[in-house]
Protein backbone atom coordinates (compact mmCIF):
# COMPACT_ATOMS: atom_id res chain seq x y z
CA UNK A 1 0.00 0.00 0.00
CA UNK A 2 1.07 3.60 -0.76
CA UNK A 3 2.56 5.47 2.21
CA UNK A 4 -0.35 7.82 3.36
CA UNK A 5 -0.60 11.13 5.42
CA UNK A 6 -3.12 11.23 8.59
CA UNK A 7 -3.18 14.19 10.53
CA UNK A 8 -5.34 15.77 13.84
CA UNK A 9 -6.66 19.65 13.86
CA UNK A 10 -8.05 21.26 16.63
CA UNK A 11 -8.79 23.20 19.45
CA UNK A 12 -5.95 23.67 22.39
CA UNK A 13 -6.52 20.51 24.95
CA UNK A 14 -9.03 18.47 22.49
CA UNK A 15 -6.54 15.72 23.01
CA UNK A 16 -4.56 15.38 19.51
CA UNK A 17 -1.36 14.27 20.37
CA UNK A 18 -3.46 11.51 22.33
CA UNK A 19 -5.56 9.88 19.81
CA UNK A 20 -2.47 10.22 17.19
CA UNK A 21 -0.29 8.02 19.09
CA UNK A 22 -3.23 5.60 19.74
CA UNK A 23 -3.67 5.44 15.74
CA UNK A 24 0.24 4.83 15.29
CA UNK A 25 0.32 1.99 17.31
CA UNK A 26 -3.06 0.36 15.92
CA UNK A 27 -1.49 1.16 12.55
CA UNK A 28 1.84 -0.34 13.19
CA UNK A 29 -0.33 -3.59 14.98
CA UNK A 30 -2.21 -4.04 11.69
CA UNK A 31 1.43 -4.15 9.81
CA UNK A 32 1.36 -0.83 8.51
CA UNK A 33 4.67 0.78 9.21
CA UNK A 34 3.91 4.22 10.76
CA UNK A 35 5.70 7.21 12.50
CA UNK A 36 4.01 9.90 14.78
CA UNK A 37 5.15 12.98 14.09
CA UNK A 38 4.42 16.50 15.96
CA UNK A 39 3.82 19.50 13.91
CA UNK A 40 5.07 22.06 13.62
CA UNK A 41 7.47 21.68 15.38
CA UNK A 42 8.81 18.02 14.75
CA UNK A 43 12.17 18.83 13.91
CA UNK A 44 15.00 20.32 16.11
CA UNK A 45 14.98 24.01 13.96
CA UNK A 46 11.39 24.33 14.36
CA UNK A 47 10.94 23.16 18.12
CA UNK A 48 14.15 26.12 18.86
CA UNK A 49 11.54 28.45 16.92
CA UNK A 50 8.27 27.42 18.47
CA UNK A 51 9.42 27.59 21.93
CA UNK A 52 10.61 31.51 20.74
CA UNK A 53 7.28 31.63 19.44
CA UNK A 54 5.31 30.65 22.14
CA UNK A 55 7.21 31.96 25.44
CA UNK A 56 7.12 35.52 23.41
CA UNK A 57 4.65 37.61 21.79
CA UNK A 58 6.18 38.57 18.44
CA UNK A 59 4.42 40.79 15.53
CA UNK A 60 1.51 39.08 13.91
CA UNK A 61 3.38 38.88 10.52
CA UNK A 62 6.22 37.67 12.25
CA UNK A 63 4.74 35.02 13.69
CA UNK A 64 2.79 33.81 10.58
CA UNK A 65 5.69 33.55 8.80
CA UNK A 66 7.90 31.99 11.51
CA UNK A 67 5.02 29.51 12.30
CA UNK A 68 5.02 28.42 8.18
CA UNK A 69 8.88 28.31 8.64
CA UNK A 70 8.07 25.40 11.42
CA UNK A 71 6.23 23.91 8.74
CA UNK A 72 8.14 23.53 5.95
CA UNK A 73 11.28 22.31 7.97
CA UNK A 74 9.16 19.35 9.71
CA UNK A 75 7.49 18.80 6.51
CA UNK A 76 10.41 17.94 4.88
CA UNK A 77 12.63 16.78 7.47
CA UNK A 78 10.35 14.28 8.89
CA UNK A 79 7.22 14.08 6.43
CA UNK A 80 8.68 14.00 3.13
CA UNK A 81 11.68 11.42 3.90
CA UNK A 82 9.33 8.80 6.03
CA UNK A 83 6.53 8.92 2.89
CA UNK A 84 9.23 8.23 0.58
CA UNK A 85 10.48 5.15 2.25
CA UNK A 86 6.87 4.17 2.29
CA UNK A 87 6.16 4.69 6.07
CA UNK A 88 2.83 6.35 6.87
CA UNK A 89 2.65 9.65 8.73
CA UNK A 90 0.16 10.38 11.55
CA UNK A 91 0.69 14.41 12.35
CA UNK A 92 -0.44 15.71 15.60
CA UNK A 93 -1.59 19.25 13.71
CA UNK A 94 -1.40 19.61 9.54
CA UNK A 95 -2.16 22.35 7.39
CA UNK A 96 -5.16 23.10 9.02
CA UNK A 97 -3.64 24.72 11.74
CA UNK A 98 -1.59 26.46 10.04
CA UNK A 99 -4.29 28.18 8.22
CA UNK A 100 -6.62 28.60 11.09
CA UNK A 101 -3.83 30.05 13.18
CA UNK A 102 -2.85 32.62 9.90
CA UNK A 103 -5.64 33.69 9.02
CA UNK A 104 -8.20 33.50 11.99
CA UNK A 105 -6.18 33.85 15.52
CA UNK A 106 -3.54 36.61 13.24
CA UNK A 107 -6.62 37.68 11.55
CA UNK A 108 -5.61 40.61 8.73
CA UNK A 109 -1.88 40.36 9.44
CA UNK A 110 -1.57 38.94 6.34
CA UNK A 111 -4.12 38.20 2.94
CA UNK A 112 -4.95 34.81 2.46
CA UNK A 113 -4.00 35.31 -1.19
CA UNK A 114 -0.17 35.42 0.19
CA UNK A 115 -0.66 33.09 2.52
CA UNK A 116 -1.45 30.07 0.23
CA UNK A 117 1.32 31.18 -2.08
CA UNK A 118 3.70 30.56 0.70
CA UNK A 119 2.07 27.29 2.00
CA UNK A 120 1.94 26.04 -1.82
CA UNK A 121 5.83 26.76 -1.85
CA UNK A 122 5.78 24.45 1.19
CA UNK A 123 3.72 22.06 -0.54
CA UNK A 124 5.97 20.85 -3.36
CA UNK A 125 6.18 17.39 -2.22
CA UNK A 126 1.76 17.18 -2.18
CA UNK A 127 2.30 15.95 1.63
CA UNK A 128 0.65 18.82 3.38
CA UNK A 129 -2.96 18.04 2.39
CA UNK A 130 -2.96 14.68 4.34
CA UNK A 131 -5.15 11.85 2.55
CA UNK A 132 -7.41 12.10 5.71
CA UNK A 133 -8.08 14.29 8.59
CA UNK A 134 -9.79 14.10 12.18
CA UNK A 135 -11.16 17.29 13.50
CA UNK A 136 -11.38 16.83 17.12
CA UNK A 137 -14.04 19.09 17.81
CA UNK A 138 -14.34 20.55 21.32
CA UNK A 139 -15.60 23.75 22.44
CA UNK A 140 -12.65 26.54 23.20
CA UNK A 141 -13.76 27.40 26.84
CA UNK A 142 -13.52 22.98 28.17
CA UNK A 143 -10.20 22.67 25.87
CA UNK A 144 -8.38 25.86 27.91
CA UNK A 145 -9.86 24.44 31.27
CA UNK A 146 -8.38 21.09 29.83
CA UNK A 147 -4.75 22.51 30.00
CA UNK A 148 -5.32 24.12 33.36
CA UNK A 149 -2.32 23.36 35.16
CA UNK A 150 -0.56 21.57 32.67
CA UNK A 151 3.06 22.36 32.92
CA UNK A 152 3.38 22.52 28.78
CA UNK A 153 0.90 25.15 29.00
CA UNK A 154 1.54 28.42 26.57
CA UNK A 155 0.31 31.58 25.62
CA UNK A 156 -1.78 29.97 22.96
CA UNK A 157 -3.72 27.99 25.50
CA UNK A 158 -5.00 31.02 27.30
CA UNK A 159 -8.85 32.16 26.16
CA UNK A 160 -8.73 35.35 24.30
CA UNK A 161 -10.93 36.62 21.11
CA UNK A 162 -8.05 34.60 18.68
CA UNK A 163 -8.24 31.97 20.63
CA UNK A 164 -11.83 31.66 20.17
CA UNK A 165 -11.23 32.70 16.20
CA UNK A 166 -8.66 30.32 15.69
CA UNK A 167 -11.71 27.50 17.35
CA UNK A 168 -14.34 28.06 15.08
CA UNK A 169 -12.17 28.20 12.04
CA UNK A 170 -11.87 24.31 12.19
CA UNK A 171 -15.12 23.86 11.87
CA UNK A 172 -15.14 25.81 8.43
CA UNK A 173 -12.14 24.17 7.28
CA UNK A 174 -13.49 21.12 7.75
CA UNK A 175 -15.78 22.18 5.05
CA UNK A 176 -13.34 23.87 2.51
CA UNK A 177 -10.56 21.42 2.67
CA UNK A 178 -11.70 17.56 1.53
CA UNK A 179 -11.55 14.28 3.71
CA UNK A 180 -12.14 15.86 6.99
CA UNK A 181 -13.92 13.99 9.72
CA UNK A 182 -15.41 15.75 12.54
CA UNK A 183 -15.56 13.50 15.61
CA UNK A 184 -17.00 15.05 18.98
CA UNK A 185 -14.46 14.96 21.61
CA UNK A 186 -17.32 14.46 25.02
CA UNK A 187 -16.38 11.29 25.62
CA UNK A 188 -13.97 8.57 26.76
CA UNK A 189 -10.48 8.52 25.11
CA UNK A 190 -11.34 4.97 24.35
CA UNK A 191 -14.36 5.20 22.43
CA UNK A 192 -12.87 8.16 20.53
CA UNK A 193 -10.08 5.60 20.03
CA UNK A 194 -12.36 3.70 18.44
CA UNK A 195 -14.66 6.28 16.58
CA UNK A 196 -11.27 6.98 15.20
CA UNK A 197 -10.07 3.24 14.24
CA UNK A 198 -13.67 2.87 12.51
CA UNK A 199 -12.90 5.84 10.28
CA UNK A 200 -9.26 4.47 9.44
CA UNK A 201 -10.24 0.90 8.53
CA UNK A 202 -12.74 2.58 5.83
CA UNK A 203 -10.36 4.62 4.45
CA UNK A 204 -7.91 1.42 3.95
CA UNK A 205 -10.70 0.20 2.46
CA UNK A 206 -11.02 2.37 -0.01
CA UNK A 207 -7.18 2.81 -0.52
CA UNK A 208 -6.91 -1.28 -1.38
CA UNK A 209 -9.91 -1.19 -3.58
CA UNK A 210 -8.49 2.14 -5.42
CA UNK A 211 -5.01 0.14 -5.87
CA UNK A 212 -6.67 -3.27 -7.37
Amino acid sequence: MKAFHISFEGTHGAGKSTQARILVKHLCDYGIPTEYVKNPNGADFSKVVMDAILSQSPYKLAEILAFAACFCQTTNELVVPSMKRGICVVSDRGIGSAYAHALYRCKGAISENLFTEIMTEINKENVLFPDLTFLLSLPTEEGVARKRGDVSKNRLDVLTPDSAREALAYEKLSKKFPNWIRIGVNNSIDRIAKRIWDETTKFLWRCANEQT
